[in-house]
C-alpha cells in the first residue's frame, strides 16, 4: 500500500491539530447543527474490534460534555477520488464507532470538488429496511475565503485559513487569500506552521506565486520559509539576468508593470484596455512604486491610477 499523499493528509492534520475547524466547516458549508458540548477529542480510528478484517477511518472525533462523556461522534474521511471499495467501508466505520462510543455517530466526507461531491453524496443502501447511510459531504472548494475582510476568522483558526488558501489560492482573488494566510501564519512559530506555508506555496500556480511575491514586496513582507525564500530568490536572479539582457531600466519597468497587473488580476480587480496600456507604456519607476503600493489594497483600478496620493 502506498503512503498517503500530502494532499490527503494535510486537511486531516489541520483538523487533528484544531478539531474546532471541523465544527466551523460543518456550520459554514452544511449548516449542520451540533449538540451542546464542552470540547472535541480525537478517538481511536481503528474498527477491528467488530470484524475480522482491519478497518481504519481517516479520523474520528468525539464531542464530549463537561464530564468527559461523549454526546456525539464524527467519523471523518478525506476522499480525493472515487473509490467504491472505500465507500462501502463507510458503514463499517460508522457502526464501529457507534458501538465503541455508545453515542450518536455521523459520517463526514471531505471532497475537493463538485464531481467527487456528487459521487460521495449518494445514499448507501445497507439492505435492512430503513437503514440507509446518507454521507454528509463537505466540498472544500466551498470553504469560506479568508481575506482581510474576515481576517478575525483566520486569526481564530489559522488551520481554516490554510484550508482556504488550498481551496481558493489558484482561483479569482487567490493571491489575497494566500497573502492573508501567510500573514496569519507569520505570527506563529514552529515546524508545523513552516510546513503549512511551504505546502501552500507548493500548490500555487506560477502566476499566483508571482502575484503573491509582488504583494509581499509591496507590503514589506518577510519570507519565513526556506521554500519561499529559495523560490523568490530564483525569481529575483532570473529577473536580474533578464534586465541585463534588455537593459536595466527597461527590465525593471517591465517587471513592475507585470507585477501590478498580476496583483490586480489575482485580486479580481478589473483593468480597462486604456489602463493596461498606460501601465505597459510607463517608464517612471517612482510612479510604478506608487501604483504597486495602491494595487495591494485598492478596490478598483481607478483608485490605483488616480492622480496624486491616495
Amino acid at each position: 500500500m502506498s503512503s498517503p499523499s500530502p494532499r490527503h493528509e494535510v486537511p486531516l492534520d489541520l483538523i487533528r491539530q484544531r478539531p474546532e475547524v471541523l465544527e466551523t466547516l460543518l456550520r459554514a458549508v452544511l449548516d449542520f447543527p451540533l449538540p451542546d458540548h464542552a470540547s472535541i477529542q480525537i478517538a481511536d480510528s481503528h474498527m477491528s474490534q467488530l470484524v475480522t478484517a482491519q478497518f481504519a477511518a481517516d479520523l474520528v472525533l468525539r464531542f464530549v460534555n463537561t464530564t468527559g462523556k461523549p454526546v456525539c461522534s464524527c467519523v471523518l474521511e478525506n476522499q480525493l477520488v472515487t473509490d467504491e471499495g472505500k465507500r462501502q467501508s463507510w458503514p463499517v466505520y460508522l457502526v464501529g464507532e457507534r458501538s465503541s462510543s455508545g453515542c450518536p455517530t455521523f459520517l463526514v466526507v471531505l471532497v475537493p470538488d463538485d464531481k467527487i461531491e456528487k459521487w460521495a453524496s449518494r445514499p448507501i443502501e445497507i439492505g435492512h429496511p430503513g437503514f440507509v447511510l446518507k454521507p454528509l459531504v463537505v466540498n472544500l472548494s466551498r470553504v469560506p475565503k479568508v481575506t482581510r475582510a474576515n481576517i478575525e476568522l483566520g486569526e481564530r483558526f489559522p488551520e481554516l485559513a490554510v484550508l482556504s488558501s488550498l481551496a481558493h489560492g489558484n482561483g479569482d482573488g487567490g493571491a489575497e487569500v494566500v497573502i492573508t494566510t501567510l500573514g496569519i501564519l507569520a505570527q506563529i512559530e514552529g515546524d508545523r506552521e513552516l510546513f503549512y506555508r511551504d505546502y501552500i506555496w507548493y500548490t500555487l500556480s506560477d502566476k499566483v506565486r508571482a502575484a503573491v511575491e509582488a504583494m509581499m514586496e509591496a507590503q514589506g513582507f518577510q519570507y519565513k520559509t526556506e521554500f519561499a525564500r529559495k523560490y523568490y530568490g530564483q525569481g529575483k536572479t532570473e529577473g536580474k539576468a533578464e534586465g541585463k539582457a534588455e537593459g536595466k531600466a527597461e527590465g525593471e519597468a517591465k517587471g513592475k508593470a507585470e507585477s501590478i497587473l498580476l496583483i490586480l488580476a489575482a485580486r479580481g480587480v478589473a483593468v480597462s484596455v486604456s489602463q493596461r496600456a498606460r501601465v505597459v507604456s510607463n517608464t517612471d519607476v517612482v510612479l510604478f512604486d506608487e501604483w504597486l503600493r495602491r494595487a495591494a489594497n485598492a478596490k478598483s483600478a481607478d483608485e490605483v491610477f488616480a492622480a496624486g496620493k491616495p
